[in-house]
């Protein structure tokens, strides 16, 4: 008996399905490779969900240095809904649009006077930035085939701070970063209705205006010679929400790409002070 109520268990978990609207993303974190005064760092990647990123940095002093970048994002996802509870049955084409700027400021240090090699980094910006989804609704049991067209625009601004801990070697540089999102939904534009709204959670209707989260970031760049020109990039982004509440909307809990950058070449001495 104990059997069968853990299956009828799992069946009623699999028996129900909702469309996931998701509402947000994290961009690629610009973390540059920098050591002295007048380094900089260029990138350009493609990642999943679909997207690209150019980011750069320039170091102005042997501890200060300026970040910028821009990105756009695009992705289609099919969802489906229904329920044991309901004949109903719905299924949706949906496509996300991201893009944007930032530009952001901060310091970065040797870990050890006495090694040039290991560094740590703090940057603060701001992104600027817009979200555009719309949805093809098909309700599969309907007799009728017209989809039902919806949109919802928005600003999507974040301001972030990050740090990172920086690995810096013969050929591969290595960083781990944690970032800091507090993200804001502003001039929302949508023609879903004020129901609809609420069921989805749309921001800032169904939600507040303002989300934090915060992503985990792995960095690695491969030079394609010790001289530290060009070489391959490949990064990956795991975000989660902070301020989770009953009211809640999907995200993408991911991001990972690959790409080409360019790079000041360095030098082996101890930097600076």
């Amino acid at each position: 008996m104990k059997y069968v109520f853990i299956l009828l268990c799992i069946s009623f978990f699999y028996s129900n399905c909702t469309i996931e609207r998701k509402l947000y993303s994290p961009t690629q974190v610009n973390n540059p490779s920098l050591q002295k005064k007048n380094n900089y760092s260029i990138s350009a990647t493609i990642s999943t969900p679909t997207g690209f990123d150019i980011n750069g940095g320039y170091a102005i002093t042997n501890r200060f240095a300026i970040i910028a970048g821009v990105f756009n994002y695009r992705n289609n996802d099919n969802q489906q809904s229904y329920s044991i509870f309901s004949a109903n049955r719905d299924s949706s084409l949906l496509t996300y649009k991201h893009k944007g700027f930032h530009a952001g400021a901060g310091l970065y240090f040797p870990l050890s006077k006495n090694k040039s090699s290991e560094f740590i980094a703090f940057f603060g910006g701001y992104t600027k930035g817009n979200f555009d989804m719309r949805e093809k609704l098909y309700h599969l049991t309907s007799s009728s085939r017209t989809p039902t067209l919806n949109y919802y625009k928005s600003d999507l601004n974040r301001w972030f701070l990050q740090a990172s801990i920086n690995s810096y070697h013969d050929v591969v540089h290595f960083s781990l970063i944690t970032r800091f999102n507090y993200v804001a939904y502003k001039n929302v534009n949508t023609d879903y209705d004020n129901n609809q709204q609420q069921e989805i959670n749309l921001p800032p209707y169904g939600y507040p205006e303002g989300s934090s989260f915060l992503d985990f970031s792995f960095d690695t760049k491969i030079f394609f010679s010790e001289k530290h020109k060009a070489g391959l990039q490949i990064f990956s982004v795991i975000t989660t929400r902070l301020n989770k509440k009953d009211l809640d909307f999907y995200i993408y809990p991911f991001r990972m790409g690959i790409g080409l950058f360019l790079n000041s070449p360095f030098t082996k001495n101890v930097p600076e002070k």
